[in-house]
């Protein structure tokens, strides 16, 4: 007997929405054979039997190179008490979810899928790929989602597109009391997200990608996750998903030492609009290709940007809200690294510190305790 069930169109959309997340690819830089190729483009539907009211819980299971994924949501049968667990192509049956209105009629057959909306059937060819399981380990410690978000929008900042490793992630240290302190470091530049309460309150230090992260927080409907880290990787659950990523190779320098190394004699405060609408203008003049820059310095009343390329020159000129202290702060930046800082520094104000020509700066919104720590261009 076919299992059959019914759910709503708007939910499977949704559904489906957070399965695509999960790439396909599960080559590791070897010819796939074919049990590999039909794994990767493979979407598993697993139908529990009613466990209320003839309700089914529907599990949808995808399976990437260095991600897994099981998605949640309910379906009514009417009649009908046993379980399924089907493979399909995946790629079809999204493009045809994306049509769909009103109730859909799932029918779990021997060799196909059956999609009955309406008017319209489609049969769907069982395949024979069988993806792994996804088993999420005890313990782990309860994480905020929005945390993590903020975490991943200022760290990732200050990584490359083709960073690799560890040097593409961001590191997570949390205290027993729950604070955090976040870094991501390249060779020019080492950001710092620091926040009083992660929503956790066990030691926890990993590095997660950023894209692993941007999944997390797309997937997560409630404001907290549960999360554990082990030598298998690293495991995600809530409610509605359970979520697996590999663990990040490798580490970050000491980016407490390296932030301890860089001083501060004098620290200036700007508004952040003006400082980034002027960064803007001499981008114009100087380009996007590597190794442009522009030129940065201020004194007691003023900060000035001049721009200088083949094409022309530029100088902008900016009031500052407020000095402190002074050194001669000559200092080259790519236009494009240092508008996407400010750009994320929160609030109406920054404040950069400098500590001499040619040195690393400092750049927070005014009053925090993040910061990004970017390094001197070559004059």
């Amino acid at each position: 007997m076919a299992v059959e069930i019914y759910v709503s169109s708007e939910e499977l959309k949704k559904t489906l929405e957070y399965v695509a997340l999960i790439g396909g690819n599960m080559a590791s830089g070897k010819k796939q054979d074919d049990d590999l190729k039909q794994m990767a483009g493979a979407l598993r539907i697993v139908a529990v039997s009613p466990h209320k009211d003839n309700n089914y819980m529907l599990m949808f299971c995808r399976a990437g190179a260095a991600e897994q994924l099981t998605y949640r949501m309910e379906g009514i049968s009417h009649g009908c008490s046993q379980s399924a667990d089907i493979c399909i192509e995946c790629k079809r049956f999204l493009a045809l979810a994306k049509t769909f209105t009103g109730d859909v009629r799932l029918i779990f057959a021997e060799k196909e899928l059956q999609i009955v909306v309406e008017s319209s059937q489609y049969n769907l060819t069982i395949l024979s790929a069988r993806l792994p399981e996804l088993k999420i380990p005890e313990g782990g410690v309860c994480l905020s989602t929005s945390f993590l978000q903020e975490a991943m929008k200022h760290c990732s900042a200050a990584i490359t597109k083709d960073a690799v490793g560890a040097r593409g992630g961001i590191e997570i240290n949390i205290s027993d009391d729950g604070s955090a302190v976040c870094w991501s470091a390249q060779s020019s530049c080492v950001a710092k997200y620091v926040v009083p309460s992660a929503c956790c309150n066990h030691a926890v230090k990993l590095i997660l990608l950023p894209l692993n992260i941007q999944h997390i927080a797309e997937l997560a409907e409630l404001s907290e996750v549960r999360l554990i880290s082990s030598m298998q990787g690293i495991y995600v659950t809530a409610p509605r998903f359970d979520y697996m990523c590999q663990s990040v190779s490798g580490s970050l320098p000491d980016c407490e030492k390296v932030a301890a190394s860089n001083k501060e004699t004098k620290r200036i405060t700007i508004n952040k609009n003006k400082l980034l609408a002027a960064i803007l203008r001499a981008s114009v003049i100087v380009g996007d290709e590597i190794g442009s820059k522009i030129k940065i310095c201020s004194d007691a009343e003023r900060l000035y940007i001049e721009a200088v390329s083949i094409v022309g020159t530029g100088i902008e000129s900016i009031a500052l809200d407020a000095v402190e202290g002074q050194d001669e702060d000559i200092n080259y930046f790519s236009a494009g690294r240092l508008y996407r800082l400010i750009y994320n520094c929160r609030g109406d104000s920054v404040t950069i510190g400098s500590n001499g020509k040619y040195k690393p700066i400092f750049v927070r919104a005014t009053g925090s305790d993040s910061f990004y720590i970017v390094a001197s261009m070559k004059g």
